[in-house]
């Protein structure tokens, strides 16, 4: 998964920190141990240029990823950037399989196992990430917040994907899970 500012897929890190920032239920399936490997823009296009520039790159395949994270860490971590306590409520897979739709974005839906080693980009390229998992969503958060995002009070959806969110669906969900 790839974040960062000016991120146009709009079901990742905004409606986490949105979550966060407002107390909000934070739905996390598969007992949060979907695993991904979440990479910064910024890094991403550092090796892109590499790529272009380096003659053993052609014709191979690079990942471009920082920390590889199951869904509770990646959760922790962004709430220690925001500087919030999670509400995790876990959803169980029989509640799961009746949902006509993931109500918590894209990023924890599947169960899979997904860390993609960056050693290749590491040893031919000399790539090597600026930002780490952390590091990389506090800078994301800075500029979360430089954009005003943090008083969003409309869910935004992205043209391309149709991303979003839906804070009121999330809310019932965890009330239906909790008994609250």
């Amino acid at each position: 998964a790839i974040y960062g500012p000016d991120n146009n897929i709009f079901d990742m890190e905004t409606p986490m920190f949105l979550r966060l920032l407002r107390g909000l239920p934070i739905l996390v399936p598969h007992g949060g141990l979907v695993a991904g490997s979440y990479g910064h823009v910024d890094d991403l296009c550092d090796t892109l240029v590499l790529m272009a520039e380096h003659p053993a790159a052609v014709g191979e395949v690079f990942n471009v990823t920082t920390d590889g994270a199951t869904s509770l860490r990646y959760v922790s971590v962004l709430a220690d950037v925001v500087g919030a306590a999670p509400r995790v409520v876990f959803v169980p897979d029989d509640v799961l399989a009746g949902l006509p739709r993931p109500v918590f974005g894209h990023l924890f839906g599947v169960r899979h196992h997904a860390v993609l080693s960056t050693e290749k980009a590491r040893t031919v390229l000399g790539a090597v990430p600026r930002y780490g998992l952390r590091d990389g969503h506090a800078q994301t958060f800075d500029w979360f917040r430089a954009q005003g995002w943090d008083g969003l009070s409309d869910a935004l959806a992205d043209p391309v994907w149709k991303a979003s969110w839906d804070f009121a669906a999330e809310a019932a969900l965890a009330d239906r899970i909790t008994g609250g």
